[in-house]
């Protein structure tokens, strides 16, 4: 039975720990079996605009506008897909990359990929990152990347189970520069219901960042002043089995 998990004593995140520990122990979802779970996350994003060229609208004139915009994340965790048709929820572990990019010449990618865990690095104190990788022009990953929130629902993630506009294989070498600073948020919560209890504590840091870089179907640089790299990590312990009356 599908229960929607409303929050309790404002506790936030503890219900998306709870959904991610159930899919690290092999489940589909709530309630996460008895145990003790640890995830981690890592991840970097950024939107990246090219070079400036000049792009005419007739009979509005000619003006400068970036060649290409791009948006990028990739992250390294569990992940949830929505495979296409009806088929079950796939929960897998890796490195995922989500590339959107237009150009003005016409180049139009947008899809979702799994890649090497060695191309995408990041420095322990999160002052830096990269990326280095070469995708090829289908996407890869199972299906479509979902999302779940403090309330377990579970909504699109951006990028697509496949790509689009590809002709062929796609290089993106992009770094990340923090700002000099990382903002760090702590986040312990406890439910009891019955004989139900879950105590989950979960560590966020996170670093705005300058990024820039290359990919291959843009041509030029492209930069960022909009880009950050985060990292999460939770502990969780689940003690019993929740009973309907618990959440309604």
């Amino acid at each position: 039975m599908n229960k929607r998990l409303l929050p309790v004593l404002g506790i936030t995140g503890l219900f998306s720990i709870a959904l991610a520990g159930s899919a690290a122990a092999g489940g589909g979802g709530w309630p996460p079996a008895p145990g003790t779970y640890r995830t981690m996350d890592i991840s970097a994003g950024a939107d990246l605009v090219g070079p400036s060229t000049i792009v005419c609208y007739p009979p509005k004139g000619c003006f400068p506008q970036p060649s290409a915009f791009a948006s990028v994340t990739v992250d390294r965790g569990l992940h949830a897909f929505k495979p296409r048709g009806d088929a079950p929820l796939v929960q897998q572990s890796g490195t995922m990359l989500n590339l959107f990019l237009y150009t003005t010449s016409g180049t139009f990618v947008s899809g979702c990929w799994i890649v090497a865990d060695s191309a995408f690095t990041v420095a322990k104190d999160l002052s830096s990152a990269s990326l280095s990788t070469t995708v090829p022009g289908e996407s890869n990953c199972p299906g479509t990347p979902l999302a779940v929130s403090s309330t377990n629902v579970v909504t699109g993630k951006g990028g697509s189970g496949g790509g689009g506009g590809g002709t062929g294989p796609i290089t993106l070498n992009l770094t990340w520069t923090y700002k000099g600073v990382v903002a760090h948020a702590r986040d312990d919560g406890m439910l009891t219901c019955a004989s139900f209890t879950t105590v989950a504590g979960q560590d966020l840091d996170h670093a705005t960042a300058l990024s820039q870089g290359q990919i291959s179907a843009a041509t030029g640089t492209l930069t960022s002043e909009f880009a950050s790299i985060d990292q999460s990590s939770s502990n969780q312990v689940v003690k019993g089995t929740p009973v309907d009356a618990c959440f309604s």
